[in-house]
């Protein structure tokens, strides 16, 4: 889907008062070549350039690197703060700075701790491992014992 699609796609969402979580993330040739900031911010302009202020609300980003999608690799908790912390960077300039910033890619019981803690994200996007609910509520303990501490 190119960035003229999304763009399109969001908006219609979001004026139809629905929210909406925008996926943005590097493949690991990008990673590789050290371009990840570069290719997320040509994701997030192409993507929300000239998007209503009023619609802010709405949308929630999601940082969702395309090679720790369902892979069982994680980015680092390191990884995932400087992202996290560069999204943040561009939606202030984009006038979206109130945005929620999520983390998705391979999120389970052994990592969320680690991740909302040092990361800075507002929360997760969980794939495979909300199948079990064992995991799935490990993950939310750990979400909610991160958080209890920054209340």
């Amino acid at each position: 889907m190119d960035d003229d699609v999304v763009a399109a796609t969001l908006r219609a969402v979001v004026q139809s008062g629905l929210r909406a979580v925008l996926c943005v993330g590097e493949d690991l040739s990008v990673r590789d070549e050290e371009r990840q900031n570069e290719f997320v911010a040509a994701q997030l302009a192409g993507a929300l350039s000239g998007l209503d202020e009023r619609y802010a609300d709405l949308v929630t980003l999601a940082y969702e690197p395309i090679w720790a999608i369902g892979t069982g690799r994680t980015a680092t908790s390191e990884q995932i703060k400087t992202m996290t912390l560069f999204i943040r960077s561009q939606l202030a300039r984009l006038s979206l700075p109130a945005s929620r910033v999520l983390y998705g890619g391979s999120v389970n019981a052994d990592n969320a701790a680690e991740i909302v803690r040092d990361a800075v994200v507002d929360g997760f996007l969980v794939g495979g491992a909300s199948l079990k609910a064992e995991s799935f509520l490990a993950i939310v303990q750990a979400c909610d014992d991160c958080y209890a501490l920054r209340r």
